[in-house]
């Protein structure tokens, strides 16, 4: 189950938090919905570039993502026995309802590919027309739970389970004004092992003074090829669970104001977990670009 559950009030909360917060919710006011191989156009990264690398083959790719995508909200209240066993269910129901946990088992999640720059985890995708290469990033953010101490390494944001709705409410001052209200809840995965990832495979691992690291993917293309692969770049994920006792939550509430009329009622969900593999895959031709393994 689940533990150490934090009221925590916006007055307290780090500024860089809040601007994530900010810019999360100013994007549901507008409406915003929520091995390597080698073709004529994209050109692999060569032995020699990756020697350190610990990379995976074109076939193991592709076993690796058969696994099949996975919900992270779901797991949360089945396997993961979040959901407490209601008065109503027998232990047997219960048991049933959870299954059993293996810790050893590898799941795979798509982690989601962001459009701003200014999103403190996803993967950023960018093309350097000069350099000739297709940089896919992943990045994590190392600022977040920082009032659980049990959170245990940056976190990605998976899953989000949030709505908005309009309301109009009266200041303290008597203004009647429009605010939106956003509820619902955050799953991520804390990333215990992301800078040991990064040695094992040789990925460039950097770290930003705004709170969050990135592990780089560096495709070498034309700007033709990276024009019509940049928008279906995906990113799979490989994690192993590290138990039930391992989840955490964290509650982000504030008032709306004049301005900034939005209220948060948000509890962000963390999943400890290990990193097992990444793959590039472009949606567009089911081609694996690059994959890495630390194992």
């Amino acid at each position: 189950m689940c533990t150490n559950h934090h009221r925590i009030e916006a007055g307290q909360r780090a500024t860089s938090h809040l601007l994530y917060l900010v810019t999360f919710v100013a994007s549901l006011l507008l409406g915003v919905a929520g091995g390597c191989s080698r073709s004529n156009s994209i050109t692999a990264i060569t032995a020699t570039q990756a020697t350190s690398m610990r990379r995976i083959d074109t076939a193991e790719a592709i076993a690796a993502t058969r696994l099949g995508k996975h919900s992270l909200k779901e797991l949360w209240g089945t396997s993961l026995a979040v959901s407490p066993k209601s008065e109503f269910e027998t232990s047997a129901q219960y048991q049933s309802r959870i299954g059993s946990f293996d810790s050893q088992r590898v799941y795979c999640f798509e982690a989601p590919v962001k459009t701003s720059d200014s999103d403190r985890s996803g993967v950023i995708v960018a093309f350097d027309a000069d350099r000739e290469v297709l940089t896919v990033r992943l990045r994590v953010d190392a600022s977040s739970g920082r009032r659980l101490k049990e959170v245990a390494g940056p976190s990605l944001n998976i899953e989000d389970d949030i709505e908005s709705t309009r309301e109009v409410g009266t200041t303290p001052l008597g203004v009647r004004s429009s605010f939106s209200t956003a509820r619902g809840h955050r799953y991520s995965l804390t990333l215990r092992n992301f800078q040991q990832f990064a040695s094992a495979t040789g990925l460039p691992l950097s770290v930003h003074q705004f709170g969050h690291h990135e592990l780089e993917v560096r495709l070498p293309m034309n700007a033709e090829a990276a024009r019509l692969t940049k928008p279906n770049i995906i990113m799979l994920i490989g994690a192993s669970l590290n138990g039930r006792d391992r989840c955490q939550e964290e509650w982000v509430g504030s008032q709306a104001t004049l301005s900034m009329p939005v209220a948060l009622r948000i509890t962000d969900r963390y999943v400890e977990a290990n990193l097992r593999f990444i793959v590039v895959e472009d949606t567009r031709t089911g081609r694996v670009l690059a994959a890495f393994s630390a194992e």
